[in-house]
C-alpha cells in the first residue's frame, strides 16, 4: 500500500493512533453496558411482540452478533494503533520521515 495517502503522512497515522486509543475504551463500555443491560433488563423487553418461539430464537442471535462484534472491534481497537506505531517505526528506520 505504498501509493495510499496514509502510507506516506505520519500525522495521520498518529491521528488514527490518538483515535483507535479513545476509540478503545468507548468500545469496552458499550461492551460492558450491553452485559449490564442483559442482566438487569433482558432482551425480553426488546422482543415482546414476537411469539415466544421467535423470541428465543431472535434473542440468542442479537447476543451473539453484539458479543462478537463488540469483542471484534475491541481487538481491531487494539491491533490497528500497534500496526501504526510500526509502520511509523519502519519509516523512522528506512529515513522516509
Amino acid at each position: 500500500m505504498r501509493t495510499t495517502l496514509i502510507a506516506r503522512t505520519k500525522w495521520i497515522k498518529a491521528i488514527i493512533i490518538g483515535v483507535a486509543a479513545i476509540l478503545f475504551f468507548v468500545m469496552t463500555t458499550g461492551l460492558s453496558d450491553f452485559h449490564n443491560f442483559l442482566e438487569e433488563r433482558g432482551l425480553q423487553t426488546i422482543v415482546t411482540h414476537l411469539d415466544v418461539e421467535k423470541q428465543t430464537s431472535v434473542i440468542r442471535y442479537i447476543q451473539r452478533e453484539m458479543i462478537f462484534f463488540g469483542v471484534a472491534s475491541i481487538l481491531a481497537g487494539i491491533v490497528l494503533p500497534l500496526r501504526m506505531i510500526i509502520s511509523l517505526w519502519r519509516m523512522r528506520n528506512r529515513g522516509t520521515v
